[in-house]
């Protein structure tokens, strides 16, 4: 009997779940997802492999200047081109009619370091190394009678590079990385820990019962309006603070050289433009974080709905490769418009200088109206489900509600 009561209540539990939507969506998100992670990982490395190709396989003219002897005449072939003097060769690629100029030294032999100057296109612009690195080993294959050539094949090169844009020098390296690395990190540090804050104070008060005495007091629109308020504050408070010690870090980098600060261009257009982006993604998610508090009983519940979002929000990191390889590619394009990773890789981007003026015009503008409808989805979902105490809000019902009394104010009196 013990085993036949067992049987029943197991059978019976186990047919409730499978049997319930929430269950196969669960299931069967995460496989769903990391397929589109690897998908779109692959897709970003293929990009970015195929661009350093396309790179020196499209270049009008590369200037080899062998002072140590290690190249084979033989693979210099357009656009490969010999060049005597290494100076002569780099002012011809600040000037812009050579694409690169690479210098193996008379002592190239003894430390395999070796010099090049390159026109900057960008952070994933740098195919010339793998040139250079192509042309030695081909070289040692075709060597005969040179027995310490040899050992160039398995060896590890160094190498100085000089990057020119619009004939100024600029810094294709780490410094270049600096300013959409700090402005990535703030809106992280910024949207989802201040956003969860709003979320945890909604969801608590709805717990414990405040929000009935609070909005005896207060509109529903006012209480929403003072919660991002202040959250908002507290966003601007964090951003001067971060923004503050992140400025001290690179000048203690800067004094050490680790990192050259002067190679960096940041227009005022930039950093007006990383704030309102930044502020825009915060209020979205502030919107959403208070419609998900609203929507479930608990915070625990709350917070483990709000996951979702959060995990969205971030969802740019995976695009990280192709967007640095093409920041105005396909992707790049198409996730730009994308509610929950509009702001973030706007932000990128703009970092990368890489948004031109209209299409800064047109993505604020859309943010703008993002930050709009979340914050009217979120309002209704607060009058709908800031009561609801015993379940979470049914998604179906709040449209319905929501339809109903818009048709009620709508019709004649």
């Amino acid at each position: 009997k013990m085993l036949r009561n067992i049987s029943l209540v197991a059978k019976r539990e186990y047919l409730k779940t499978i049997k319930r939507r929430s269950f196969w969506i669960a299931t069967l998100a995460f496989p769903v997802f990391m397929i589109v992670i690897m998908l779109i990982s692959n897709y970003s490395a293929h990009s970015a492999e195929q661009k350093l190709k396309d790179q020196a396989s499209n270049a009008s003219a590369i200037l080899i200047i062998d002072d140590a002897g290690v190249i084979n005449p033989q693979l210099i072939s357009p656009p490969l081109q010999v060049a005597a003097d290494y100076q002569a060769a780099a002012e011809e690629v600040r000037q812009g009619s050579a694409d690169a100029a690479i210098c193996f030294p008379s002592d190239f032999l003894q430390n395999y370091h070796y010099q090049m100057t390159i026109q900057d296109t960008g952070l994933l612009g740098n195919g010339y190394e793998a040139v250079a690195d192509n042309l030695i080993k081909q070289s040692v294959l075709l060597a005969t009678g040179k027995p310490e050539l040899i050992k160039l094949f398995n060896a590890t090169y160094t190498s100085d590079v000089t990057s020119y844009k619009d004939g100024e020098v600029t810094d294709s390296g780490f410094s270049a990385l600096i300013v959409p690395g700090v402005a990535v990190i703030i809106y992280f540090l910024l949207v989802n820990f201040s956003a969860s804050y709003l979320l945890s104070s909604v969801s608590e008060e709805k717990e414990n019962r405040m929000i009935e005495v609070v909005l005896s007091a207060i509109k529903p629109r006012d209480l929403i309006w003072g919660k991002i308020t202040g959250q908002l504050g507290v966003v601007l408070t964090q951003l001067t603070t971060l923004v503050v010690f992140a400025l001290l870090g690179l000048v203690y980098l800067n004094s050490q050289g680790q990192v050259d600060l002067s190679v960096l261009n940041i227009t005022p257009l930039q950093i007006v433009s990383t704030i309102f982006y930044t502020i825009c993604g915060f209020l979205i998610m502030a919107n959403i974080m208070v419609g998900v508090g609203a929507a479930m009983p608990s915070y625990k519940d709350a917070q483990s709905f709000s996951s979702i979002f959060i995990i969205l929000s971030i969802f740019p990191v995976y695009l990280a490769t192709a967007i640095i390889a093409e920041p105005s590619g396909t992707i790049a394009t198409i996730f730009t418009y994308f509610p929950f990773t509009s702001a973030l890789i706007l932000l990128f981007r703009n970092a990368l200088g890489e948004i031109s003026g209209l299409e800064m015009i047109i993505s604020s503008t859309i943010l703008i109206v993002y930050v709009v409808i979340s914050f009217i989805l979120a309002f209704k979902m607060f009058e709908f489900g800031s009561l609801e105490y015993a379940s979470k809000v049914s998604f179906q019902g709040f449209l319905k509600e929501t339809l109903h009394l818009r048709t009620k104010k709508q019709a004649p009196v």
